[in-house]
């Protein structure tokens, strides 16, 4: 029977495998981050967080510290071996002096040491943008380890006996405690930047000597190389000790992997018909793109040759949202002057170019020689492609980027050269650069927008960028504004004053043509009118409509994706009569029964009541049932309705869109529409008001896609 047990013991000795408590897939996550090669993982300096950095950055840090000469110093070769032989020498000094005993070499001079190895953590307490490293030097298994270890053991009791020092944080908390504060006291905080670097070592080496003369009662010799022995050798091992208890019974393992794909089974019997698909494309649409190929057969304005720059703001402070609308500045300015030269030698059309800038060494162009782009809509697709930098505000090094690198080395002497600047606040002081960078032969208008300009400092900047001609500062308060029609009518006069509309015989009506659409994130409110004006059978192709338009958007994957649109469905009638048929969606499957759970109202039409309850309930989400508006997403009103609307709460409405910075469109649809107020919705902004003339049109699919690539 003992012999059983003792077997049934070693059955369930340890085998030294360490328990799993992991699932399969987050055990597949933590090997999937361990072999990415293009991220570091990190400790943080404080705050004890885990940080996950871009490989490059992580070097481009570590490399920025090295180079720093006042604290590094590249070497020739490595100097372990010879440091080595001096530390031989040392310890043999010391044995000789009967400071350490022979036994003790072996000890403190390693025979196969390592190189030291450099690495920084992150100080994510400082600075999240910019998140500079704190440099460690980690020297286990180095020539030196075991002589600091002995040294550690020396100093450390004498460092916790003097009166400054302090453990950690709550060390100093539970010190304050007990200190009686008077009146004449003054907090006085001080933060030492590299503070080991900075210490003198002569005076290090006198306080450590001090210490050691008052603390310690030792020889002359011992205290000549601060120590009094060392820890001696491990002794001999120990009888092993008795079995433990049995444990308790260890986790279930990671899942295995799925195993291979079956065979595949016999047909199944075919499926019903499916619905009736689309028409196909028309003689007209064929034309189009034919068109748009040739480049030959658009109606356009015919001006002056001119080289247009847009320098834009995509410092942090301005924000996504901000951002887009001024690329939506661009978009529409761009629209607006006319016919653009199909190459670099082409002298009878206007080139264009944008410059967007954040921090230092932070800019992405547009170049007006870019071979890529040969007509308006290439162009219009690179700027709807570009996103936001979120950094600093380098203004002046960004100015004298565009000059040097976009407008002197391809300027044409039979064009105006213009600069249009966007900014919304003053310049980092670490730019050394001029303001006035562009002012050399080039028309600068400087654009500042919000409340910061109105200060006759900040001002003055606006006036630099512009050369000093006050005319050509513009101050609007915030960046919705940039899309209002008279602002564009002004700016569309300064640019081609004097414009010839010029449209060769064609086929068929042409449209804006727009970029492809690109995944930023965009929360998209649809307002239907519910009123009699529109009618049941309208009102389902309405509902229909949105459905069909939310299989042709790019969706974004979950609630706090940070690309890919969302979309909301607001149905209003009266003064009273707002229900919301979807909150904030993703999910095509909640568009299926979008129709059907609708109730036609068959009233009024209060479409300024509409909009408040919107940004109450649906994009602010005040009664905590509903998602709300993504914090870093664009937010777009779109109208489906004649404008046939009651006034009240329209004003109200309409400046509560520009206040919250939400682009808008509008699809009227009819013979019998009210253009004002349609306009009043769409902020003046007449590329983003859609007309049609019957319900059925909503489904054809040159309209379905050029509104989509509106909403992109």
């Amino acid at each position: 029977m003992v012999q059983e047990d003792i077997l049934k013991l070693e059955n369930h000795l340890d085998t030294g495998a360490v328990p799993q408590n992991l699932s399969y897939k987050e055990w597949i996550a933590i090997k999937s981050l361990k072999n990415n090669e293009h991220i570091v993982i990190r400790n943080s300096d404080k705050w004890g967080s885990i940080v996950v950095l871009d490989k490059e950055y992580y070097f481009s840090e570590a490399n920025k510290q090295l180079s720093d000469s006042k604290v590094h110093q590249k070497l020739i070769g490595n100097p372990v071996i010879r440091y080595k032989e001096d530390l031989k020498k040392l310890i043999a000094e010391v044995i000789h002096l009967g400071v350490f005993r022979e036994t003790d070499y072996d000890t403190l001079v390693p025979q196969n040491p390592l190189v030291p190895i450099f690495y920084h953590v992150p100080k994510v307490h400082e600075d999240l943008t910019y998140l500079p490293g704190r440099p460690i030097v980690s020297g286990v298994g180095s020539l030196f380890e075991p002589l600091g270890a002995w040294l550690d053991s020396i100093l450390q009791p004498l460092a916790i006996k003097q009166l400054s020092y302090l453990k950690y944080s709550s060390h100093l908390l539970h010190t304050l405690q007990t200190v009686v504060w008077e009146p004449d006291f003054t907090w006085l905080v001080i933060d030492i930047t590299s503070l080991y670097t900075s210490i003198p070592q002569h005076l290090g080496i006198e306080a450590v000597e001090f210490f050691l003369e008052r603390e310690l009662s030792l020889e002359y010799d011992t205290k000549k190389y601060m120590g009094d022995g060392t820890r001696g050798h491990y002794g001999a091992k120990g009888v092993q000790g008795p079995n433990g208890a049995k444990g308790d019974p260890g986790d279930y393992g990671p899942n295995g992997q799925p195993g291979e794909r079956g065979p595949s089974g016999q047909a199944g019997y075919p499926g019903a018909t499916g619905d009736r698909g689309d028409p196909g494309i028309t003689e007209c649409e064929i034309m189009s793109y034919v068109e748009e190929i040739c480049g030959c057969c658009d109606c356009y304005r015919s001006c002056k040759p001119i080289d247009l720059v847009f320098v834009i703001d995509s410092s942090e402070s301005v924000g996504r949202t901000n951002f887009s609308l001024a690329k939506n500045f661009v978009i529409n300015i761009a629209n607006r002057i006319g016919k653009m030269a199909k190459n670099i030698s082409d002298l009878t059309g206007s080139r264009l170019g944008v410059v967007q800038y954040s921090h230092q060494g932070s800019v992405q162009a547009i170049r007006m020689d870019d071979p890529s782009i040969s007509s308006k809509a290439s162009f219009l697709s690179r700027v709807k492609s570009m996103e936001w930098l979120a950094g600093g505000t380098w203004t002046p090094s960004a100015l004298k980027y565009t000059y040097e690198q976009l407008i002197q080395p391809n300027q044409r002497a039979v064009s105006k050269v213009v600069a249009l600047v966007i900014t919304d606040g003053r310049y980092d002081p670490k730019d050394r650069d001029k303001l006035e960078s562009l002012c050399k032969g080039v028309e600068v208008y400087a654009i500042g927008i919000g409340d910061i300009f109105n200060s006759s400092a900040e001002k003055k900047e606006l006036e630099k960028i512009a050369c000093n001609v006050n005319h050509r500062v513009k101050n609007l308060s915030v960046y919705a504004e940039l899309a209002a029609e008279e602002f564009l009518e002004n700016i569309e006069a300064l640019l081609c004053p004097e414009p010839e509309i010029i449209c060769p015989d064609q086929v068929c009506n042409q449209e804006t043509s727009l970029g492809p659409l690109v995944g930023r994130p965009v929360d998209i409110v649809f307002f239907v009118d519910g009123s009699e004006r529109t009618g049941i059978d309208n009102f389902v192709q309405v509902l229909q409509f949105i459905k069909h338009i939310s299989y042709e958007l790019k969706l974004a994957t979950h609630d706090k994706d940070t690309r890919g649109a969302r979309i909301a469905v607001l149905q209003y009638g009266g003064e009273n009569e707002q229900n919301i048929l979807l909150d904030f969606t993703y999910n095509l499957t909640s568009f299926q029964s979008l129709p059907s759970n609708a109730v036609y109202y068959e009233s009024s039409s209060h479409v300024g009541t509409a909009i408040l309850y919107a940004l109450k309930n649906i994009v602010r989400s005040r009664n905590g049932g509903l998602k709300g508006a993504r914090a870093n997403a664009e937010i777009s009103f779109v109208f489906i309705t004649d404008g046939m609307n009651n006034n009240k709460n329209l004003v109200q409405g309409v400046e509560s869109i520009r206040a919250n910075n939400i682009v808008t469109s509008a699809i009227a649809v009819g013979s019998e529409v009210n253009s004002e107020k349609l306009s009043q919705l769409t902020l003046r902004d007449r590329a983003s008001l859609f007309t049609l003339k019957q319900y059925n049109q909503l489904f054809t699919t040159h309209f379905v896609r050029n509104f989509v690539q509106w909403l992109g």
